[in-house]
């Protein structure tokens, strides 16, 4: 049975900016995958590109559970380019995410990577500050505990707690209706370079209610601490 541990990030803002968004910044509304390998690579003090080919899938996933609703606003920066002193100055709008909370969990096969994040985690000894985006936005990191990770597979109803990686199958195993679901297209994978090199689908719910399957492959977590706890996730 496979290891896997959480952790939380919370912050009063947050933006991931999607690459197409140029005068006026878009937040994407939760951590890409590539934001997530980002601040691990940050908490481990590891060089800068040299982390891509380290953090990729199958060897290295991530599972993001949303614990507070999103909510987007739209502020005025004045953007200064500091090489010019006090000219050069563009008022920007951008796209902000509002008092964030994701719980992200970590599944690899590299057992060192592992060990170290625990360690880090738990010790709250980082290289580098994790942030949520922006270095102005400053992370709250929280360790929730290691899990063990069972696969299974159902053919009747399932909760799933995660954000879902969407394939042509799944819309029709969404089993009521009556939920909003939110379909969005997120970098997974990145180059030495910093060229996307995939790109995933993920379907969520923006108030953090589970999403109801009628059959899936799955995975469940179940605490190993003093809180006990189970949750149905997909990884990606």
């Amino acid at each position: 049975m496979q290891k896997v541990i959480g952790f939380q990030l919370e912050g009063d803002f947050a933006h991931f900016r999607k690459p197409f968004s140029t005068t006026s910044p878009l937040s994407f509304s939760l951590p890409p995958k590539t934001a997530i390998s980002g601040i691990i690579s940050g908490i481990f003090g590891w060089e800068k590109n040299s982390y891509y080919q380290k953090l990729r899938s199958p060897e290295f996933e991530i599972s993001i559970v949303l614990k507070k609703p999103i909510k987007k606003i739209r502020l005025g920066l004045n953007l200064e380019n500091t090489k010019k002193g006090m000219i050069g100055r563009s008022p920007t709008r951008y796209e902000f995410l509002k008092n964030v909370g994701y719980e992200i969990f970590v599944k690899t096969t590299n057992r060192e990577l592992l060990d170290g994040l625990i360690s880090s985690l738990k010790e709250k000894k980082f290289v580098y500050t994790p942030c949520l985006g922006l270095a102005m936005f400053l992370a709250k990191v929280k360790f929730t505990g290691s899990f063990s990770c069972s696969a299974l597979t159902s053919d009747k109803k399932v909760e799933i707690d995660s954000v879902i990686p969407s394939s042509p199958e799944i819309p029709k195993f969404f089993s009521e209706p009556n939920l909003n679901y939110y379909v969005e297209e997120i970098p997974a994978e990145m180059d030495n370079d910093r060229q996307v090199t995939k790109f995933i689908k993920i379907v969520f719910n923006p108030l953090c209610q589970k999403i109801p399957l009628s059959s899936c492959n799955y995975y469940q977590l179940n605490s190993n601490g003093m809180e006990r706890r189970s949750l149905n996730v997909l990884f990606f």
